[in-house]
């Protein structure tokens, strides 16, 4: 199968075209600036194209020449509730882009990476103390201190809607929890909070995060998001055109400090009590993750113990410092 994963340097991409090229497939990156921090051993088995998502002519004539037939599409920006034009530039007319050259080079697959921020604020059953798995059918509106990714994410998953009616092409979007792995706090910065408490443990340097330590999430590691999005690719039981991705647990902030403590004992970490540890509302939750296991095949490889053990691997690994972060960056 011949790939291109938009965003494929990224924090989720690089794992995701680790795992194409593990499995025998031809892989093209195409990301906006060549960061090859994450895929340093790998960069000659695959090709890079430095291009933005803007120009849908050159993503036509990609596509078209290198004879792609599934597009995983992650590139995405992270951006903050006060700069709503760039979350929608690139999240959402980015997309459409995608979708239009897909369309134009007969594309047979896109695979949209969406995110639990789609969703409505997360509150009675499925919120605290019950935490009832969120299904697919949960309602969508996103809450107000997400509300410019959310609506982005939104967007792109309707516009996905249309141009498979329209044209025929599969469209898969996949809703990710709360995803933790190497290089999201250098990428991702206050959303990166996970990265922070392990980095800063490597270091001996102290960890503070001010709230949130009660509020249960749903938290998943890079990898797994990369089977995920390897499987959308791939599957021939396509059941749906939405799926929920995590691990179907709840585990609260605390848990993750406990786990980094076992590994790096001297830890000085603290976690304030309280709920919604990023600040932005009720965001989080556990996915039900029922119809990616029927339909995908998907099963998570990684609990919050084994996710730490190899985020600490793969530094080493990638020759990647951590990096310590003393203050507690916010929106």
């Amino acid at each position: 199968m011949k790939v291109l994963v938009t965003g494929g340097l990224g924090v989720n991409g690089a794992w995701a075209v680790r795992r194409l090229l593990a499995e025998g497939h031809q892989v093209t990156v195409l990301d906006v600036r060549p960061d090859f921090d994450l895929l340093p051993d790998l960069e000659p088995h695959f090709e890079f194209v430095q291009q933005d998502l803007m120009d849908v002519e050159g993503l036509s004539r990609l596509m078209t020449s290198r004879r792609i037939d599934t597009v995983a599409h992650l590139a995405a920006v992270v951006v903050a509730p006060s700069d709503p034009y760039r979350a929608f530039e690139v999240n959402a007319l980015g997309s459409v882009g995608v979708l239009e050259a897909a369309r134009q080079a007969a594309v047979r697959r896109v695979v949209y990476t969406s995110s639990k921020a789609v969703y409505a604020p997360i509150t009675g059953e499925f919120a605290h103390p019950t935490y009832v798995p969120v299904t697919e059918d949960y309602p969508r509106g996103p809450t107000p201190g997400l509300r410019a990714y959310g609506a982005s994410k939104i967007l792109s998953e309707e516009a996905g809607r249309v141009y498979a009616e329209r044209f025929g092409m599969d469209f898969v979007a996949l809703r990710f929890g709360a995803i933790y792995g190497p290089g999201k706090k250098a990428r991702h910065g206050p959303v990166g909070v996970h990265s922070r408490i392990i980095e800063n443990a490597m270091l001996g340097v102290p960890a503070t995060v001010g709230r949130g330590g009660q509020q249960g999430d749903d938290m998943m590691y890079a990898k797994d998001v990369a089977q995920a999005i390897v499987r959308a690719c791939t599957s021939t039981n396509l059941g749906s055109w939405v799926y929920n991705i995590g691990t179907g647990v709840r585990s609260t902030l605390e848990d993750f400090a406990d786990v980094v403590r076992a590994q790096y004992p001297s830890a000085d970490i603290t976690i304030g009590r309280g709920f919604e540890y990023l600040g932005i509302g009720p965001v989080h939750g556990v996915m039900d993750i029922t119809r990616a296991r029927r339909d995908l095949g998907y099963e998570p490889e990684f609990d919050l113990t084994s996710g730490v053990a190899d985020y600490v691997e793969s530094l080493t690994q990638l020759g990647i410092e951590p990096q310590a972060q003393t203050d507690e960056s916010s929106w």
